[in-house]
């Protein structure tokens, strides 16, 4: 009995604390919510995955893990196809004939056009130049009722 006292007071028993410290954690939906308010606050520049996980506040991976968790596909992935989106409705909304495609790709940008208007085809099932005419040709009636020549 006395060599267990005199042990445990040369020997004090040491609880383990857990490490508090680290990175906190953040809810999925907060993450989320960062990166559609900064795509929001970036309408018509090109965002990277690195500046969501940084405004985010979270690492690459976690942003990966989150947004295959909430839409089911890469950040990678859901920027091509706002990319892509962007760009559609752009085409679709234009009424000149003046505008090039090339011009409304960069002001998204997009600078590998070819690969692109693949991507484009396979997501909308025309090539952007498509989409451009069959937009002019919807927009001729009411041009001419505001007396804009054709």
């Amino acid at each position: 009995m006395f060599k267990q006292i005199l042990f445990s007071i040369i020997y004090p028993v040491q609880t383990v604390k857990p490490n508090l410290e680290g990175r906190p954690k953040i809810a999925r939906e907060k993450i989320i919510a960062r990166c559609r308010n900064f795509i929001e606050e970036c309408k018509g520049k090109p965002v990277t995955v690195k500046e969501l996980a940084t405004v985010a506040q979270v690492s690459e991976r976690t942003l990966r893990t989150t947004f295959n968790e909430y839409f089911g596909i890469s950040p990678a992935r859901y920027l091509k196809l706002r990319q892509l989106h962007q760009v559609h409705r752009a085409l679709r909304a234009t009424e000149s004939k003046k505008v090039l495609i090339s011009d409304i790709m960069a002001q998204y940008g997009v600078w590998e056009l070819g690969r692109f208007a693949g991507q484009y085809r396979r997501l909308f099932g025309e090539l952007p130049s498509q989409t451009l005419r069959h937009a002019l040709t919807l927009n001729l009636p009411s041009r001419e009722a505001r007396g804009i020549p054709i």
